[in-house]
């Protein structure tokens, strides 16, 4: 699962990053994340960033995103980032996983909305599988608030919903009739995900910057109930340094 955990890591050092004009970012991150499905162990890995930002342009590894419309309190971006969780079963360590079919890799790519409600930051995003792999849809909507604790330290805090729906959570975590003689058949629902994120950012410098981020996921009943998934929550953690110039 090394591949997947990089994807992450690097999704979110981009949702860290402040605005500002046109400047390149090179970092170093460590992440902490686990796979959801049966007999999967935890990776921890040391990875490279890189992201960029203008005024309406943003990247960062493998996301990125572009600033349509702005207006007072409201902005409307279009943006391409990860999907969600994949499996190759020559990577399962269990005999079990190896007997089931590949879920493969998706994109998502879609158009949030962000607005500002005065106590928080509220935004609505809505995004489709691209690949053709799951050939489903996700909508997320999320309150974010930023504390700023003294003029090198910032805490940004996030509470939100991820709804995922009937064709994505069953490509990924549903049971085809026959598949596996380990598993019986199932059939996984939509699923609604609650999440909860707190990042601290330190400036060393102009320049230089420290970030760290804790996130943490419930999953939904149908993807808990599912006989290939182990965790009923997916927790992530990541340290980072990185430098603009």
């Amino acid at each position: 699962m090394q591949t997947r955990a990089l994807a992450l890591c690097l999704a979110l050092a981009g949702s860290t990053q402040v605005l500002a004009e046109e400047q390149w970012g090179l970092g170093l991150g460590v992440i902490s994340a686990a796979s959801p499905y049966q007999g999967e162990s935890k990776d921890v890995l040391v990875v490279p960033l890189v992201s960029y930002d203008n005024e309406r342009f943003h990247f960062s590894g493998v996301s990125a995103s572009y600033d349509l419309y702005e207006e007072g309190a409201f902005k409307w971006a279009a943006f391409v980032r990860p999907g969600f969780d994949f499996f190759r079963p020559d990577d399962a360590d269990d005999e079990s996983m190896r007997s089931l079919k590949r879920r493969k890799f998706s994109v998502l790519a879609g158009v949030r909305l962000e607005t500002e409600l005065g106590f928080a930051k509220g935004s609505l995003a809505m995004a489709h599988d691209i690949t053709g792999n799951a050939k489903g849809y996700s909508l997320e909507a999320g309150l974010s608030r930023q504390f700023i604790i003294n003029r090198v330290l910032m805490l940004k805090t996030e509470l939100g919903l991820v709804y995922a729906d009937q064709k994505t959570v069953d490509y990924y975590y549903g049971v085809d009739s026959g598949e596996s003689p380990y598993f019986a058949a199932y059939t996984a629902d939509s699923a609604l995900n609650p999440y909860v994120s707190a990042t601290l950012m330190y400036q060393l410098d102009p320049n230089w910057q420290l970030f760290s981020n804790l996130k943490v996921s419930e999953y939904d009943s149908e993807i808990k109930d599912s006989p290939i998934v182990a965790r009923d929550r997916d927790v992530q953690f990541m340290a980072a340094m990185s430098y603009k110039f």
